[in-house]
């Protein structure tokens, strides 16, 4: 369906209601706090709402700790992060206070969770 649900409520929470509610997305952007620990848990709660071929959105990935946890989320799960003006290439040089907006698009052979 063509619809667009803003939720406010704490990241984790949100989560929880999307599950319980049964309700798959095709986009989901975070605006993660940037504590270590905050969006890897963001992207491990959010990652199974996500449908196939969707996208998890967030920003500030020149923020060491969203960094971090989106590489190390990626890793773990075998998955790349891209960025949508190559950001995320460029911060290892010169890109430093850049805001930097970045993606992880879930693959369409990723096994569905059946939300």
């Amino acid at each position: 369906t063509e619809r667009v649900l803003p939720l406010v409520a704490p990241s984790l929470l949100g989560a929880k209601v999307l599950a319980w509610r049964r309700i798959a997305a095709d986009i989901i952007y975070l605006d993660s706090a940037h504590e270590m620990a905050e969006t890897f848990n963001e992207l491990v709660a959010f990652w199974p709402l996500v449908r196939r071929g969707g996208l998890v959105i967030g920003d500030d990935f020149n923020w060491f700790a969203v960094s971090h946890d989106v590489q190390l989320f990626v890793r773990t799960h075998n998955l790349t992060v891209e960025s949508f003006n190559g950001c995320h290439e460029r911060l290892r040089s010169s890109a430093r206070g850049e805001t930097c907006v970045w993606y992880i698009q879930k693959p369409m052979s990723a096994i569905e969770k059946g939300i």
